[in-house]
């Protein structure tokens, strides 16, 4: 979308917006929703997942505020490793091209290592051993985008950091439905899960201003992210009624 061979900035967008829509309506064309009630699970299983269903929670927001950091200061982080502030627009646009073909090639090996990585985890029947391997990658390529000085070594540290996060999110999602406390409320529970995509939207630029960038540069805001994402590694690992 950020090729300019398809137009203005309008069109662009328009076209996102035609994208999203094309890609949410199969789902609202041919989902069956199943309407006979599930078991309710006992009492004091109920109460044990509801312990973990917050723990994953508090999981996946930390990582998230990581993510959704990287996704909203990528162009200008990749920029600061160069050493320039922001370029007049037609170079802020092949900036951005440049940027937005690091992000399409790394989110394509991310993606292949997702599936490749949730297939083994449900051959084993485990979610944890996954969840902490890919909080510590996660990590390693945060520091290492911390540390990086040229656009190799940081699209290194970028592919890392998002192959981590990728698998993470997955093994998230799929350890974080075998945690809902009851069928009643499974609605109810998952819009605030929800909210751990919601809410990082707005830690993330927080922690930006308050660490500024402009001044410091970003490696210790990129090392704070680090610490956050192992933080919720260990509170995945605290999980004690799923493995």
């Amino acid at each position: 979308m950020t090729l300019r061979g398809l137009g203005p900035e309008g069109v662009r967008y328009a076209l996102l917006c035609a994208v999203i829509a094309i890609l949410v309506l199969p789902l609202l064309l041919f989902i069956r929703e199943r309407r006979d009630p599930l078991p309710e699970p006992p009492p004091a299983l109920r109460v044990r997942r509801r312990a973990d269903f917050a723990r994953i929670w508090i999981a996946r927001m930390l990582v998230q505020i990581a993510g959704n950091g990287l996704g909203t200061f990528g162009l200008f982080y990749f920029l600061a490793v160069l050493g320039e502030k922001i370029p007049d627009k037609s170079r802020a646009e092949a900036a951005s091209e440049s940027v937005a073909a690091i992000f399409a090639g790394v989110t394509i090996v991310a993606l292949l290592l997702t599936i490749a990585a949730g297939r083994l985890s449900d051959r084993m029947m485990r979610r944890k051993p996954f969840l902490a391997v890919s909080a510590v990658t996660m990590a390693a390529g945060l520091a290492i985008m911390a540390a990086a000085s040229s656009w190799p070594v940081a699209t290194l540290g970028f592919g890392v950091a998002i192959a981590g996060m990728s698998v993470f999110l997955a093994m998230q999602s799929a350890l974080a439905m075998q945690l809902l406390p009851s069928p009643a409320h499974r609605g109810r529970d998952l819009g605030i899960l929800n909210l751990t995509n919601t809410l990082p939207a707005m830690v993330a630029p927080l922690l930006a201003l308050a660490l500024s960038p402009d001044r410091a540069g970003y490696g210790p805001w990129l090392l704070v992210l680090a610490a956050g994402v192992l933080a919720g590694g260990a509170a995945a690992m605290t999980i004690r009624t799923q493995n």
